[in-house]
């Protein structure tokens, strides 16, 4: 992306060589009034993490995704990031390395699978293949979220670590928690602090590629 100015905008569409591409992003809104968050909601256009201040706290939460009934959910924090965030720290946290594929391999063979192709081709080959699903689209219509490191046991359910929603809400039980916003903006997610993320076309930032 590169900025726009009315008069570039009246040349390039004089010329007529470039694309309109619309880049969906992630509206906040805090639902009660413990922040200092100055708004009423704020839009990223990457992604949100959402957790404790401090990296090797863990981070305690309920969450809701696409209405469902709120769980209780313990994890390293949650990554929310639209198409345009994936190709970067959502796409390091979900790729898939090599010499993972490798070891699962390995481990299948010992299950008495066999695995006619060469270990370490056929390891880069599918390890390829699942990196390439991370990313998608800036424009698809919904985000996507991905939980680092949940904590499972009798508190705290199983769930999915990683899918697609539209509307994700969350109340912290953190103790100095924050959502930052594309890296940059921080907003306080302390004990009590209720959030909704959702996704909405009107919200999508309208960009020229040439």
């Amino acid at each position: 992306m590169i900025p726009i100015f009315v008069l570039d905008v009246m040349k390039i569409n004089h010329l007529g060589n470039f694309m309109y591409a619309n880049r969906n992003r992630i509206r906040v809104t805090v639902l009660n009034r413990e922040t200092a968050m100055k708004s009423g909601c704020i839009l990223a256009l990457n992604e949100v993490f959402v957790g404790e201040n401090e990296a090797a706290k863990v981070s305690t939460y309920s969450i809701s995704i696409d209405d469902q009934p709120m769980i209780k959910q313990k994890s390293s924090g949650l990554i929310v990031s639209t198409g345009t965030g994936s190709t970067s720290w959502y796409y390091g946290m979900n790729r898939v390395e090599e010499q993972s594929v490798a070891a699962i391999l390995e481990a299948m063979q010992s299950l008495g699978v066999e695995v006619k192709a060469n270990m370490r081709e056929l390891a880069g080959e599918i390890a390829k293949k699942m990196n390439d699903k991370i990313v998608f689209e800036p424009n698809h219509p919904n985000f996507a979220y991905s939980i680092r490191e949940p904590v499972f046991n009798a508190t705290y359910k199983r769930t999915n670590v990683r899918g697609f929603a539209r509307r994700i809400r969350l109340k912290s039980k953190c103790s100095k928690g924050f959502l930052v916003l594309d890296g940059a903006t921080k907003i306080p997610f302390n004990n009590g602090t209720e959030v909704l993320l959702e996704i909405f076309e009107a919200d999508a930032l309208r960009t020229i590629s040439l």
